[in-house]
């Protein structure tokens, strides 16, 4: 007997501000919470909240390496 094949389907995710993005990753940043403690808090992967932190601290070092 064969199996019928399932659709696989991409997961949708939920959509998060800017906004929200920066004051979590000021909260890790600062020492506040964890990496670990905020992915389960705010329900992110935590390869998005390393990625979130990669990105911006580039964006924040930018006008440095202009001067």
């Amino acid at each position: 007997m064969k199996q019928e094949k399932q659709d696989c389907r991409k997961i949708q995710y939920k959509k998060v501000t800017f906004e929200h993005k920066l004051f979590v990753i000021a909260q890790i940043t600062n020492g506040q919470i964890s990496v670990n403690y905020a992915s389960k808090k705010y329900d992110i992967s935590r390869s998005s909240l390393h990625y979130w932190i990669y990105i911006i601290g580039l964006k924040n070092m930018l006008p440095l390496i202009k001067n």
